[in-house]
């Protein structure tokens, strides 16, 4: 089956669908950020790029990524690491060292032994994966920070 591209521009957005058979890609350049955010989705993970972490070593964590996992603020949040990926996930079971309260303002802030070991610098970049199911979701370090 061919792919079908439908493109918007929505207020110096452009947003762009890419569909197949098997999964629907939206491509959406902001030009404000200079960033390219693709959202690939199938019925148990959703990958997204890009999230920043700021000099103090908090995510912002949009809207729509708390949704999707059910996370509230003043929820318990473990973060852990997991094959060079930051996990973060609300879903009781996880017996890690790193928990905190999810703040009100949507962000999360890494501990500083986990951002060592994964030898990240204060405005890394990072990869995300969601994982409705399992209610978490994985920051992926691209290398730059």
């Amino acid at each position: 089956m061919n792919d079908i591209t439908l493109l918007f521009l929505i207020s110096s957005n452009i947003i762009s669908f890419n569909t197949n058979a098997n999964c629907l890609k939206m491509h959406i350049f902001f030009t404000l950020f200079n960033y390219s955010i693709q959202i690939n989705i199938n019925p148990e993970v959703i990958e997204l790029n890009k999230l920043k972490l700021t000099k103090t070593g908090q995510v912002y964590i949009p809207n729509w990524i708390r949704s999707e996992i059910n996370l509230k603020p003043s929820d318990i949040i473990n973060i852990f690491l997991e094959d060079k990926k930051i996990v973060i996930t609300n879903k009781e079971g996880y017996d890690y060292e790193s928990q905190c309260v999810f703040s009100q303002n949507g962000t999360v802030h890494i501990p500083r032994e986990i951002r060592r070991l994964c030898h990240i610098n204060s405005e890394a970049v990072f990869s995300v994966t969601i994982n409705k199911e399992e209610q978490k979701f994985n920051l992926i370090p691209d290398g730059k920070g």
